[in-house]
């Protein structure tokens, strides 16, 4: 966090800081990382929004967000082995629902339902 309350994460590999910052996000959170070295975590534009999820790997750092999320409604929790990331999302009727993201496929679950998109 710095003075004007913006976080940043970083990446800490054989002995150099390297900066992870989603672009134009207002804050980066790193969360975790798979025994592969993949990294998850979440941005936002602005600190009143739960935000969007990213997944760092081979280099390469990508956004996501679940296709029934309110805008800005996306939170990675958790990424295995298999690169299947576990969340929650904000839905269309402002409540909190379940996700696993497995490449492309979104597996949505609330309330007993279970979708899945692509």
């Amino acid at each position: 966090m710095d003075r004007a309350f913006k976080g940043h994460s970083f990446i800490y590999e054989k002995g150099n800081f390297s900066n992870l910052q989603y672009p134009g996000s207002r804050d980066t959170t790193r969360l975790g990382v798979n025994s592969k070295g993949d990294i998850f975590g979440n941005w936002d534009s602005d600190q009143s929004s739960t935000g969007h999820g990213l997944v760092f790997s081979a280099g390469h750092i990508t956004s996501f967000d679940v296709p029934n999320a309110i805008p800005n409604g996306t939170a990675a929790n958790g990424l295995n082995d298999s690169g299947q990331i576990v969340g929650t999302y904000v839905g269309g009727d402002g409540n909190f629902h379940g996700f696993v993201r497995d490449g492309s496929t979104f597996g949505l679950h609330g309330k007993g339902i279970r979708k899945a998109y692509q």
